[in-house]
């Protein structure tokens, strides 16, 4: 069933403890647990995102020419020394 927001419900099993905080939180706070749980489930399915985007440059960057430190040093005693 779908709602006027365009949300959707999703069931899910965690632990009981987990449940627990999450309700004492929500209650203390007076949050709204599917805001706080739609908030926490986008925050790191945007952590995710930048992780893997941090992967791949890593990776890009492993693929690159690279150069000894002497080599580096000898490149920048050019450019210091006129």
């Amino acid at each position: 069933m779908k709602n006027a927001t365009g949300s959707s419900p999703v069931g899910v099993r965690i632990p009981k403890d987990i449940k627990r905080k999450f309700d004492e939180y929500c209650d203390r706070k007076g949050l709204r647990k599917s805001y706080l749980l739609g908030k926490i489930i986008e925050e790191k399915l945007l952590e995710l995102e930048e992780d893997e985007m941090d992967l791949k440059l890593v990776e890009e960057r492993m693929e690159e020419e690279r150069i000894t430190l002497e080599e580096f040093n000898k490149y920048m005693d050019k450019r210091i020394k006129p």
